[in-house]
């Protein structure tokens, strides 16, 4: 089940709001503890490319016993992953296309595995890979998979209409959890990093963001039916390519539907206050 939790920060006093906007990246995401967690229990690829097994064989559980009966995992044993590179934490998988593969997140540098393979050497194919903006957890508003044109290439086929209308389906595996999203839009816009373009640390950006999406002329674009009301309480994963060497950026989106393990939740903040200056003068 997916919850979530609402607070509005207005008439606090600057020392409150400075704590406020100290917490931003922990309430806007599922929060460091999480990430912790995560880096403990989850693991990377021995082969990366030959741990997808078949998907209709095992059924999701966990140490509770929590995961759904009725969605079918990745049989992707997370426990042997790391024995080569830790930053695996997630495995994607869009039915309909190639894209069936781990994804990664560098702790030192955001494009690392834009241009570095799963084992860390250089790779003009690079991995799918988040950013350190993004939460491993996935509870962020939106989380930006980027990969590029050679593991990515089946994402322009979600420009096609009838591609589109037929295929309303991605899946994101995490070590103890199934996330089940439908794909609601894809088109093309600037090239340009989302994450940054955007303010997704509190409900108000999101809804300009949502706004802008809804609104906005973009070439292509699509939107499935019934999908015209997302706000901000809403789970969204973007899969865009990277290609550096051109002036657009095809982003496809899906909206989370079934959280298997049902802890997919985060705090939204209505709107951030921003102080500019924290420390009084000559302190």
């Amino acid at each position: 089940m997916m919850t979530y939790r609402y607070r509005q920060f207005k008439g606090f006093n600057k020392v409150l709001i400075a704590i406020a906007f100290a917490m931003t990246l922990m309430l806007s995401g599922c929060g460091k503890e999480d990430d912790d967690q995560n880096s403990e229990t989850i693991a990377t690829q021995e082969e990366t490319q030959t741990a997808s097994q078949d998907t209709d064989s095992d059924i999701p559980t966990d140490s509770t016993g929590a995961l759904s009966a009725n969605i079918q995992r990745l049989n992707v044993d997370f426990n042997e992953l790391q024995t080569k590179n830790p930053d695996i934490f997630a495995w994607i998988k869009v039915p309909g296309t190639d894209i069936d593969m781990p994804v990664y997140r560098s702790e030192e540098d955001d494009a690392f595995y834009q241009t570095h393979d799963a084992d860390k050497n250089p790779s003009t194919d690079g991995t799918a890979y988040v950013e350190m903006a993004n939460f491993l957890g996935m509870c962020d508003f939106n989380t930006v998979i980027h990969g590029s044109k050679a593991l990515f290439s089946d994402l322009v086929n979600f420009e096609n209409p009838e591609f589109f209308d037929k295929n309303d389906t991605f899946y994101i595996y995490l070590p103890d959890n199934v996330l089940t999203y439908t794909i609601w839009t894809a088109y093309t816009r600037e090239n340009n990093s989302m994450l940054r373009a955007y303010d997704f640390a509190d409900a108000k950006g999101c809804r300009a963001f949502l706004d802008d999406v809804y609104n906005g002329r973009y070439m292509g674009k699509q939107i499935r039916d019934g999908w015209y009301e997302l706000d901000e309480y809403k789970f969204i994963v973007t899969l865009t390519i990277d290609d550096p060497s051109s002036d657009d950026q095809l982003v496809v989106m899906g909206a989370l539907v079934d959280d298997a393990a049902g802890n997919i939740n985060r705090e939204v903040i209505e709107e951030l206050e921003y102080i500019p200056n924290l420390v009084p003068e000559g302190y």
